[in-house]
């Protein structure tokens, strides 16, 4: 393979590495900057051992036959353009176009890392003449690599002999031809090449300017090197027989951190992976923020058909961001928590969504943000939304074994699919979905959800089951549907009803299931207990039911029996707006204990009771008996 061919050959004349040069490989590289233009470089001088700008080690260059490097500041040599200074390394096989021996010239420069690049650092340079001669030979190779401390290529991207593209190795990937980077003799081009994680996985993206052959002005490629030896820890360019007058121009070298914010700056639509769109680099690596701010004047969409990784996303601006495409979006933070922030507006993610990370969903009062495609949450890692704001899920909910989410202000999601050993919890008032698959726990708290199945299966009988499942004996710890509140407070379970149950008692529309946090004893979900919801419990005393806590039920047996009475008859009269007993209910509630053989012990008078009826008045359940 030619790119460690050149490799060898140069290491044989130079032996050119960080650790020949005493720099030490066992921290991360730092931030760096450099370009020809500056002042440690002299125009039409070598650069040689020179060390402009920061961050960097000096340059080392090795040369094999006629070659050699210099500042070149004057017109371009072929295209006739005048350039800024930029760094030049050139060799001189003359041998005839398509003839060159390989490796008989070969120029090679080195830049060394302070260390290693670390995850969520990217290195980047321009590159000003884009490889010059388009008839160089098959026996050719021109281009750069990003290598070891030992000077093994991880990465390389180079141009063979003409070749209509350029050829990309690495762990995985031997010469493989990008041909959307198609050869470019007269501008150059951008590299930015982004390390995403420890595992060795990339993100490499080229990018052109106008006139430049880039398919779609921007090519973005993913991988993976191998990251045992190190990781990158140097650059190399080389120039491996090219023919006569094939100079290879670059410049802007540079070494940035993605902890520093993107922000979109383009004031209309565009493209996420076009780096015009962007006040610097394209985020997109592990821990990388992109802000959203005030460029845009109306709503726009940011669009990207290809995958991108962040690890904050943050809007404000009172217009919508759109983020959507036939790509898809990953949220993993470097430590800590990722994270997505709306600051006003609403805002829209409409991509698949992966959560690799704890999440954070920031969202203001006022402010909406909006999950518009199918989100899931892998397995360890969380969703918890802070502020006032609402969340609202348009499409499915996948939480994944072992993962979590937590709802505030979450008014609606589509559908929500829990597996097992996953866990929701609901912290706002009301949240509505679709459609729930519960494998693992929904934990209610002192909340309340709405399936609206529609026309849909009706999904009452697992609900129910997993309400009972849940309710665990009074421990309310099981697998299912719990209420946490409800595990410090006896006299509260979760209430359900169904608009296809007899007579609909809690007023459901149709195709609706109601699921709450409720005293035991609210038959009718209308979180209060008293004569309404005796008279549902008495029509079916003694009676086996199916999904029956509208039916009298309370505590999930599928039988309504003294039990059942006792639970009602603890909490009745139980709410806060009540003031008093009403002395007709009462009296039926006495008439059925005792016709039924329940005692009900030192009931004061109906204008003494106030607001605690029958709590704590020493109710006995003495027998029970078939109703008359």
């Amino acid at each position: 393979m030619q790119r460690k061919m050149r490799r060898s050959l140069t290491l044989g004349v130079a032996a050119v590495t960080v650790a020949s040069l005493g720099i030490s490989t066992s921290h991360a590289a730092s931030n760096a900057a450099d370009n020809a233009s500056n002042s440690a470089y002299t125009v039409y001088t070598a650069f040689a051992g020179e060390n402009g700008g920061t961050g960097f080690g000096p340059w080392a260059i090795s040369v094999t036959g006629t070659g050699g490097d210099y500042i070149n500041g004057s017109t371009n040599d072929q295209s006739g353009v005048v350039t800024t200074p930029d760094f030049d390394i050139w060799n001189d096989t003359n041998d005839g176009a398509g003839g060159g021996t390989y490796g008989v010239d070969v120029t090679t420069a080195v830049r060394p890392f302070t260390g290693a690049l670390s995850p969520s650092q990217i290195f980047k340079f321009s590159d000003v003449l884009h490889y010059a001669n388009q008839t160089d030979g098959g026996g050719s190779a021109l281009g750069w690599s990003l290598e070891d401390s030992s000077g093994n290529a991880l990465f390389d991207f180079h141009t063979a002999g003409g070749a209509p593209g350029y050829y990309l190795t690495d762990e995985n990937n031997s010469d493989t031809l990008e041909s959307t980077v198609a050869y470019n003799y007269n501008e150059g081009d951008t590299f930015s090449f982004e390390l995403n994680d420890s595992s060795g996985d990339y993100t490499f993206t080229v990018t052109s300017p106008s006139a430049g052959t880039v398919t779609g002005g921007s090519q973005t490629f993913t991988g993976q090197i191998s990251m045992g030896t190190g990781g990158p820890s140097q650059f190399a360019v080389y120039d491996n027989n090219g023919e006569g007058g094939s100079d290879i121009e670059f410049n802007s070298l540079a070494i940035t951190s993605l902890a520093a914010p993107q922000q979109w700056i383009s004031a209309s639509s565009g493209d996420w992976n076009n780096v015009a769109n962007w006040n610097a680099i394209i985020p997109n690596a592990v821990g990388a923020e992109a802000d959203f701010f005030g460029a845009i004047s109306s709503n726009h969409t940011v669009y990207t058909d290809q995958a991108v990784t962040v690890g904050t996303i943050n809007f404000n601006n009172a217009n919508t961001y759109e983020i959507t495409g036939t790509g898809s979006l990953k949220l993993q933070a470097t430590s800590g928590d990722a994270e997505i922030i709306v600051q006003n507006g609403t805002q829209e993610i409409n991509l698949p969504t992966t959560i690799a990370s704890n999440t954070l969903f920031n969202v203001a009062a006022g402010a909406k943000l909006i999950i518009a495609n199918p989100m899931t949450i892998d397995s360890g890692d969380s969703v918890t939304q802070t502020g006032s704001g609402t969340v609202t899920y348009q499409s499915i909910i996948t939480v994944q074994s072992n993962a979590a989410i937590a709802f505030a202000d979450s008014t609606y999601a589509n559908t929500l699919s829990l597996a097992a050993s996953a866990t929701a919890t609901v912290a706002a008032p009301v949240l509505e979905v679709d459609t729930l698959s519960n494998l693992g726990t929904l934990n209610l708290k002192n909340n309340e959800v709405i399936i609206n199945y529609g026309s849909g299966a009706d999904p009452i009988s697992s609900i129910a089951a997993e309400i009972k499942s849940g309710y665990a004996g009074g421990a309310w710890n099981g697998a299912g549907i719990i209420s946490s509140n409800a595990q410090g407070n006896p006299s509260y379970g979760i209430g359900y009803a169904d608009a296809a149950d007899p007579g609909n008692p809690a007023g459901l529309s149709s195709g609706q299931i109601e699921i709450k946090y409720t005293l035991l004893g609210d038959a009718n979900l209308d979180s209060k207990v008293n004569g309404s919801d005796f008279t549902l419990m008495a029509a079916n005393f003694n009676d086996s039911v199916t999904n029956g806590w509208d039916k009298g039920d309370f505590n999930y047996t599928g039988t309504v029996n003294g039990d059942d009475f006792v639970l009602l008859a603890e909490n009745f009269n139980q709410f806060a707006s009540q003031s008093s007993v009403d002395a007709a209910d009462l009296a039926a509630l006495n008439s059925f204990a005792a016709a039924n053989g329940i005692s009900l012990t030192s009931v004061p008078e109906p204008a003494t009771m106030g607001m605690l009826a029958i709590a704590g008045l020493g109710i006995l359940r003495r027998r029970k008996r078939s109703p008359r």
